[in-house]
């Protein structure tokens, strides 16, 4: 039943805010799906599928891709959501680290 959730979805928010209160860099992930607009209509984009509530509680969400280019895997991450700094919203990073992920904050 729909209701049932409430129990792992408690479970779920307890074990994430011990995290958060950890002096720890904590790394959520979440695999995509697709956002529809309505019964059997996709809108065409996509979301992490993963709690609701837990983008409201990440300091930054990152979009991560792998993309192929002449045989050669290239990973990079899209920068959805920066508490830190705004004007990085939207950027890409090519090979993302935390590292590289620091100094974008920082500038």
């Amino acid at each position: 039943q729909q209701w049932d959730w409430a129990v792992p979805t408690k479970l779920y928010l307890k074990q994430i805010m011990k995290l958060i209160n950890k002096n720890v860099n904590v790394i959520l992930t979440a695999i995509e799906s697709e956002v529809y607009i309505g019964a059997g209509k996709p809108s065409g984009r996509f979301n992490p599928s993963c709690q609701k509530k837990t983008p409201y509680w990440m300091d930054i969400v990152l979009y991560h891709e792998a993309k192929f280019n002449k045989g050669e895997i290239i990973f990079q991450a899209r920068i959805e959501k920066c508490r830190f700094n705004g004007e990085i919203i939207g950027q890409t990073i090519i090979n993302p680290t935390l590292d590289k992920l620091n100094e974008m904050i920082k500038q």
